[in-house]
């Protein structure tokens, strides 16, 4: 392993063992969502980046996800598939908290968590540092999301009442 950096619930590896039918290393990303319905980490955003699939292990709880326009839910166990080139986002669908594998594949997006550390997080980054990291990893993120998600599907922030 290359290395392991956090940024507030969100534990980003990555691995430096081959795979065997793989031509690239795989990135995994561990999150934990709180036991409010929404997501404290910045995964609660809409995203799409342009040269990883994203796969997503349900561990514990519940999870929503849209990718695209399709809502899905997984339980423990399941896998929900981020291609490449498709907005997405996920949320804790249920009342327990959310143990999730995210598996990026092939390896690169973890230094873009990594940087983020480095910048102070999502919420101490500038807008043009924020926009520039982005577009370096060939990554899109609509923060201007995050209302329309509360508003469609019933979803709490961290800290409001319930």
């Amino acid at each position: 392993m290359v290395g392991q950096r956090r940024l507030g619930d969100v534990e980003v590896e990555r691995s430096t063992a081959p795979l065997r039918r793989a031509r690239s290393q795989v990135c995994t990303i561990r999150s934990r969502c709180g036991s409010l319905r929404a997501c404290s980490t910045s995964a609660s955003c809409s995203s799409s980046h342009t040269r990883e699939d994203e796969y997503s292990y349900v561990l514990e709880g519940r999870v929503g996800a849209l990718v695209g326009e399709t809502v899905v839910v997984g339980n423990p166990g399941d896998v929900i598939f981020k291609p490449r080139d498709q907005w997405h986002t996920f949320w804790n669908a249920g009342e327990e908290p959310v143990r999730l594998l995210e598996i990026i594949s092939p390896a690169g997006l973890e230094r873009f968590f990594a940087e983020l550390v480095d910048l102070g997080g999502v919420t101490q980054v500038d807008s043009q540092t924020m926009l520039d990291l982005c577009a370096w990893y060939e990554l899109e993120i609509d923060f201007d999301s995050v209302p329309g998600l509360i508003e469609r599907f019933e979803l709490r922030l961290p800290g409001e009442a319930v």
